[in-house]
């Protein structure tokens, strides 16, 4: 998939609410294999975290974005920063 396609995935995904928000919580759900793709602001590093490690163990997409933590929340439709994102995999 190209990146265009990546951004309308996360904007459907966002409509029908299937994202999870914030590292953290990510861990948690890439634990219980819930995870399709993940997406990062420019300004989160990537390469800094113990969570990149994992995403790249488990095979997860990470697809790093252009935008800022504001632009990513608004493609999330969210009104407060969000530097990572996850979306859900369909297959529960």
């Amino acid at each position: 998939m190209n990146q265009n396609e990546e951004l309308k995935n996360l904007q459907r995904a966002a409509k029908d609410q299937n994202l999870i928000i914030g590292s953290k919580t990510i861990k948690y759900s890439l634990l219980a294999k819930e995870i399709d793709s993940v997406f990062v602001s420019k300004s989160f590093h990537t390469q800094k975290t113990d969570l990149a490690n994992l995403l790249s163990k488990a095979g997860i997409k990470v697809n790093t974005t252009d935008m800022t933590n504001y632009e990513l929340a608004n493609h999330c439709k969210k009104t407060f920063p969000v530097s990572i994102v996850a979306v859900k995999s369909q297959k529960q």
